[in-house]
């Protein structure tokens, strides 16, 4: 291929029928990858709506995953890739007071004009919050389990799902922290 000096090609290249036709397949490609690209934060969209959702409808989202084959797709598993891995021990993160993360909540809701679910939307503002060094405040905890509660480093809060205890040590399947972790919630006391 030969370009003029513009960077443009030659008129012999436009009329050769090879050239035109490696020049449309290399646009063709551009689309499909802007076309992935998008895919691919659609489904890490989806994902944190999967990773965030509770009880019942994150049980159904795991089988539909498991169906399609996109199980390792969920955010969480891209972040541990292994269980009971250790909580960095970063420095404290500002945490939002429970009003400033409503006004949050809403101005992003507002903005993408009610379209988005809103588990969907609550993990993309912690996400975000958290990419800028500031937390979501932790959610209220299950009390069928350990309360202590600890964030990771996406923002996203884990709770302890062992039995009730007291000795500070605590596990949330794909996170482990102790009660010294900076930001760590700690466990209300036992009954």
């Amino acid at each position: 291929m030969q370009t003029n000096q513009g960077g443009h090609l030659s008129d012999a290249d436009r009329a050769d029928t090879a050239v035109t036709a490696y020049l449309t397949a290399t646009a063709a490609v551009r689309r499909l990858e802007e076309e992935l690209a998008y895919a691919r934060a659609v489904a890490d969209v989806s994902a944190a709506a999967m990773d965030v959702a509770v009880g019942e409808t994150r049980g159904r989202l795991g089988r539909l995953a498991r169906e399609l084959g996109v199980e390792e797709q969920s955010l969480g598993n891209q972040r541990s890739r292994g269980r009971n891995r250790p909580a960095p021990k970063e420095p404290a993160l500002r945490m939002l007071t429970d009003a400033e993360y409503d006004a949050a909540f809403s101005r992003a809701d507002t903005e993408a004009r009610h379209k988005v679910p809103g588990t969907t939307l609550a993990a993309i503002v912690s996400g975000v919050l958290a990419t800028v060094g500031i937390l979501a405040p932790p959610p209220e905890p299950d009390d069928d389990t350990c309360t202590a509660q600890a964030p990771d480093p996406d923002g996203e809060w884990w709770q302890c799902q062992r039995e009730p205890h007291d000795d500070g040590r605590h596990d949330a399947g794909d996170l482990a922290w102790t009660d010294d972790l900076p930001n760590a919630v700690p466990a209300r006391p036992c009954p």
